[in-house]
């Protein structure tokens, strides 16, 4: 669960990274997409209580399409930042504390943000 975690968050932040040099929406459809499905099977798995005694294996398949298409969309941004120039891996915020993680999602929903690239 917690490697599907950190790669549905790191993907949430490259397409925002991307966003933040100009990509379109357009250009930004496929990965959405595949985002939405990755985060739909975290959810679906954090959800049912898969884990803990439904189908734990069931389970296990399912966060690893979760993290596999949370990785394609990393390998999108990836190639949409390097189509704009920046070769630099977004600088990803702290998240280590509610607090942390809370400022880092108020910006969001106040329209202004973090920086992620240099």
């Amino acid at each position: 669960m917690l490697v599907a975690e950190k790669a549905l968050v790191r993907a949430h932040f490259d397409i925002a990274a991307a966003m933040q040099v100009g990509a379109t929406d357009e250009q930004l459809i496929e990965p959405r997409k595949l985002l939405r499905h990755a985060q739909f099977r975290r959810d679906y798995v954090s959800s049912s209580n898969g884990m803990g005694f439904h189908s734990p294996q069931e389970s296990m398949r399912i966060l690893g399409a979760s993290a596999n298409q949370a990785q394609q969309v990393r390998v999108l941004a990836a190639r949409l930042l390097a189509k704009k120039g920046v070769v630099d891996v977004p600088k990803y915020p702290d998240l280590s504390t509610r607090q942390k993680a809370w400022a880092v999602t108020e910006a969001f929903m106040h329209g202004e943000g973090i920086k992620l690239l240099p």
